[in-house]
C-alpha cells in the first residue's frame, strides 16, 4: 500500500488527489481475500454447494403451481376483480376529449 501511495504521489499536480486512492477504495473492516479462499475445495464437484438453492427452486415452483392451479379453476378471480376495480378508482378524473362528438340520429332528422 504504501508503495502504491509513493506512485500516486507523483500523478498528484496531474490528477488531484491520486495518493489518496488505494486509501479510500480500502475498507478496515472487511477482511482479507485470498485466492485459496476464493476456490471450490479439491474434492468438491461441479455441483458444490447445489442443496443452498435446491430448496427455494422447490418452494417456488410450488407455489407457481398453485396459483396457477388456483387461476385455471377461477377461484382468484373475484380477488383479480376487486383489484382491479379499486385501482380503476384510484386513476385521476381524466378531461373531456373534445374531439369527441355525439350525433342524435331520429326519426326526425333522417325524414326528408
Amino acid at each position: 500500500m504504501r508503495e502504491a501511495c509513493q506512485r500516486l504521489a507523483g500523478l498528484d499536480n496531474v490528477i488531484p488527489c491520486a495518493s489518496w486512492l488505494p486509501i479510500i477504495s480500502q475498507n478496515p473492516t472487511a477482511s482479507a481475500l485470498y485466492w485459496q479462499d476464493l476456490q471450490r475445495p479439491r474434492g468438491a464437484g461441479i455441483f458444490h454447494g447445489r442443496r443452498r438453492w435446491r430448496s427455494p427452486l422447490v418452494k417456488s415452483c410450488i407455489a407457481g403451481g398453485l396459483v396457477l392451479g388456483l387461476r385455471a379453476l377461477g377461484l382468484l378471480e373475484p380477488f383479480e376483480l376487486t383489484a382491479y376495480d379499486l385501482l380503476m378508482q384510484q386513476r385521476p378524473a381524466e378531461p373531456v376529449d373534445s374531439r369527441i362528438v355525439v350525433v342524435e340520429v331520429s326519426a326526425e332528422t333522417t325524414s326528408d
